[in-house]
C-alpha cells in the first residue's frame, strides 16, 4: 500500500526564513508565486515543497538543496547558486540565464525548457534529467558532466565545452552551431547526419559512437581520437586532423580527401571505398586496416605503415611514398599508376615468423627435445 505524503503547508517567508537561520529543512511546504529576491538563502534545505514560479533573483543561494521541490517557471537571474543541489525537482522552463552554477548539480530532475543561456556551468554535473528544449547559448561548460540525459533540440550555439563529459546522448536534434569544444569524452553520442563542417573538436573522446553520414568537413580534429565508432559516409574532407586516430572504426564510403592525417592512426578500422585522394598521410598507421577499393590518389604516404593491411583494388596512383611499408598487405589488383618513391614489401622470413604456430609447425631444432609432433620441414 502507497504511503500518502502529508498535505503541504503554506509557509511565510518570514517563517522560511527563521527555518534557514536555525538550519532546519523547510519540509512540505508551498510557497508558490513569491518573491525571495535578494534574500540570504545560503545552506538552505527545501524538501518536497511547492515553489513553482517563485523570484530567486539576486538571492544566494549557495550550498542550498532542493529535493523533490516543484519548482517549475522559477526566476534565478542573478542568483548565487553555487554548489547548489536539485534532485528530483521539476525544473521545467525555470530560467537560470546568466547565472554562476558552477559546482551545481541536477540529479534526476525533470528540466524541459530550462533556461541557461550565458550561464557559468563550470565542474557541473546532470545526470538523467530531461533537459527537451534547453538553452545553453553561450554558456560555459568546464569540466562539467552531461550524463545520460535527454537533451532533444537543445541549443548549444557558441556554447564553450572543455575538459567536458557527455554520455549516451542523441544529439542529432541539439544545435552545435558555434560551439567550441576543446578536450571532451563523449560515449555512445548519436550525431549522425550532423552538420559540424568548420567545428573545432580538438582533443575529443568519442567511443562507440554513431557518426553516420556526418560532415566534419574542414573541421578541426587535432588529436581527437575514435574508437569503435561507425563514421561510414561521414564527410571530413580539408579537415586538420593531425595526430588524430580511428580505432577499430568503421568509416566505409568516407570521404577525407584533401585532409592533414600526418601520423592519424587507423588500425584495425574498415576504411572500403574511403577516398583518400590528396590527403597529407606522413607517418599515418593502418595496420591491419581493410582498405579495398580506397582511394588514395596523388596522397602523402611517406612512412605510412600498411602492414597487412587489404589494398586490393585500391587506386594508389601518383601517390608518394618514402620507406612506405606494405609488409603482408594484399595487393591484387591495386593500382600504382605513376606513384614514385621508396616502398618496404613483405619481409619473407617475417612472413613466416608470423604465420608460425607450434602446434602446427616443428622446426628442425626443437625436434631434438623430445616432441611427438612429426617434424615438418621450415620453409625459408
Amino acid at each position: 500500500m502507497t504511503e500518502r505524503k502529508p498535505d503541504l503547508l503554506p509557509i511565510s517567508v518570514r517563517d522560511a526564513l527563521e527555518y534557514v537561520a536555525h538550519d532546519q529543512a523547510i519540509t512540505f511546504k508551498q510557497l508558490p508565486n513569491t518573491s525571495l529576491s535578494g534574500l540570504d538563502l545560503k545552506n538552505s534545505v527545501w524538501l518536497e515543497c511547492d515553489l513553482a514560479s517563485c523570484d530567486f533573483s539576486g538571492a544566494d543561494l549557495t550550498d542550498a538543496q532542493f529535493v523533490s521541490c516543484n519548482l517549475a517557471g522559477a526566476a534565478f537571474s542573478e542568483a548565487k547558486l553555487r554548489q547548489t543541489a536539485f534532485v528530483s525537482c521539476d525544473l521545467t522552463s525555470a530560467d537560470l540565464a546568466g547565472c554562476n552554477l558552477s559546482q551545481t548539480q541536477l540529479i534526476s530532475c525533470a528540466a524541459d525548457r530550462l533556461q541557461l543561456r550565458e550561464a557559468q556551468l563550470d565542474k557541473a554535473v546532470m545526470a538523467q534529467t530531461g533537459l527537451s528544449g534547453a538553452d545553453f547559448e553561450a554558456s560555459r561548460l568546464d569540466q562539467s558532466q552531461i550524463l545520460d540525459c535527454v537533451i532533444e533540440n537543445v541549443s548549444l550555439t557558441s556554447a564553450a565545452l572543455t575538459n567536458f563529459v557527455l554520455t549516451k546522448a542523441d544529439l542529432r536534434s541539439v544545435e552545435l552551431k558555434g560551439v567550441q569544444i576543446d578536450t571532451a569524452v563523449f560515449s555512445e553520442a548519436n550525431l549522425s547526419g550532423k552538420d559540424l563542417s568548420g567545428q573545432t573538436l580538438e582533443r575529443c573522446r568519442f567511443s562507440d559512437g554513431h557518426f553516420i553520414g556526418t560532415s566534419f568537413a574542414n573541421a578541426t580534429l587535432k588529436q581527437s581520437m575514435f574508437v569503435s565508432c561507425d563514421l561510414s559516409r561521414a564527410v571530413l574532407s580539408g579537415s586538420r586532423a593531425k595526430l588524430s586516430s580511428f580505432m577499430t572504426c568503421t568509416l566505409d564510403g568516407a570521404d577525407l580527401s584533401d585532409s592533414n592525417l600526418l601520423m592519424a592512426g587507423f588500425s584495425g578500422s574498415s576504411l572500403r571505398a574511403v577516398n583518400f585522394t590528396a590527403s597529407v598521410m606522413w607517418s599515418a598507421v593502418l595496420q591491419g586496416t581493410n582498405c579495398q577499393a580506397a582511394r588514395f590518389e596523388r596522397a602523402d604516404l611517406r612512412q605510412a605503415d600498411l602492414t597487412h593491411a587489404d589494398v586490393s583494388a585500391a587506386n594508389f596512383s601518383v601517390a608518394e611514398f618514402f620507406n612506405t611499408k606494405f609488409h603482408g598487405a594484399e595487393i591484387d589488383g591495386t593500382l600504382f599508376d605513376g606513384a614514385r618513391g621508396k616502398v618496404l614489401g613483405t619481409d619473407q622470413e617475417r612472413r613466416i615468423a608470423e604465420v608460425y604456430t607450434p602446434k602446427i609447425v616443428v622446426l628442425d631444432h626443437e625436434a631434438a627435445y623430445g616432441s611427438h609432433q612429426t617434424p615438418m620441414q621450415s620453409t625459408g
